[in-house]
């Protein structure tokens, strides 16, 4: 094993400390270890190198721009490593949109963060909720994930790539909301902007739709896992396997919900679902209100954009009192 940067171990405490390490992801090609208040990435890859991605850590912070401290990286037989320190109360900015944990202070937090990061000239072009870290105790954000960031100067420079963050958290967002803090980071036409990413977003994951849609049918960790004759989400626990309710469905409904999700549109979750007799699982039954007008009509135009009609009966205010799509079976027939 090779060691650069500055690492506080030596070969034998990091093959101890990776032994017990704890999986938080993984794919064919890489896995991610948390062990103490260490992150680790591990690279199967002979000919992948983190060296980039290190430097760009160190670029970042002489830049001053807030970045998860990168602590160096490491070349072996086995693959490559990259080690990083854990970031104390941290949380993923995709996971607090996907919880609709997103209030007014992490908004105006957010709409600063970026303005800072248009004044630094970032070019970052794999810049996204998930690679984005916040504290909410200090309202403070932090890069993670910067192997796509560019040095040097750009004589065309765009900031649409930083204030597209703000539709990639929109799924519970109100449409106002959305058009105040696009105005604020410099967006001049809030409501066309707005449109035009969701069209965009929209074309995207239909043209990467026949990948996707093998993923999801076989197990892939970023959205679910095969047991037996079940798809199950990749979030769902045994417990609500056990007591999900059942409702017969074609499986391209149960494809739309994944379909749904990559959109950000907001839905009833789905468990998984039963190759053997083609049913939907579904959570234990709880009453569902009727959904605000204004939210119906916002999330009916965000799918006509799309070409994808839904009726006004199909939603319904969830028991976080979030606007969901609650039946889609109609909607995912317009759709194939």
């Amino acid at each position: 094993m090779k060691f650069f940067g500055d690492l506080p171990f030596d070969e034998n405490a990091f093959v101890k400390l990776c032994c017990g390490a704890q999986l938080v992801k993984r794919n064919p090609v890489r896995e991610v270890l948390r062990a103490g208040n260490f992150f680790i990435k591990h690279d199967l890859r002979k000919n992948k190198s983190f060296r980039q991605e290190y430097l760009n850590a160190q670029f970042l912070a002489a830049r001053g721009i807030p970045v998860v401290r990168h602590l160096g990286y490491i070349e072996s037989e086995e693959g490559h490593y990259l080690v990083t320190e854990a970031l104390e109360n941290a949380v993923e900015v995709e996971d607090l949109s996907a919880q609709g944990k997103i209030d007014a202070p992490f908004c105006d937090a957010l709409v600063d963060f970026i303005n800072f990061l248009r004044q630094k000239k970032l070019r970052h072009t794999d810049f996204h909720a998930g690679n984005i870290l916040y504290v909410p105790q200090t309202h403070a954000f932090a890069l993670v994930d910067v192997k796509d960031v560019k040095r040097g100067l750009f004589p065309f420079y765009s900031d649409r790539v930083l204030q597209n963050l703000i539709m990639g958290i929109r799924l519970y967002l109100p449409r106002e909301t959305i058009y105040e803090m696009l105005a604020k980071v410099g967006v001049r036409r809030p409501d066309r902007f707005f449109a035009e990413k969701i069209r965009a977003d929209f074309h995207r994951v239909a043209k990467e739709w026949k990948k996707r849609r093998h993923q999801i049918l076989t197990g892939y960790p970023k959205f679910t896992r095969v047991e037996g004759h079940f798809i199950l989400d990749r979030r769902a626990d045994k417990s609500e396997i056990e007591t999900a309710r059942r409702q017969p469905a074609r499986s391209e409904e149960f494809l739309f919900y994944y379909f749904m999700q990559l959109l950000r549109i907001p839905t009833v979750r789905i468990i998984g679902f039963d190759l053997s007799c083609k049913e939907l699982l579904l959570p234990q039954e709880r009453e569902y209100a009727p959904a605000d007008p204004a939210r119906i009509a916002d999330l009916r135009e965000r799918l006509l954009l799309c070409g994808i009609e839904s009726g006004e009966e199909n939603y319904r205010t969830d028991h976080a009192g979030h606007a969901v799509l609650a039946d889609w079976g109609n909607a995912s027939r317009s759709l194939w």
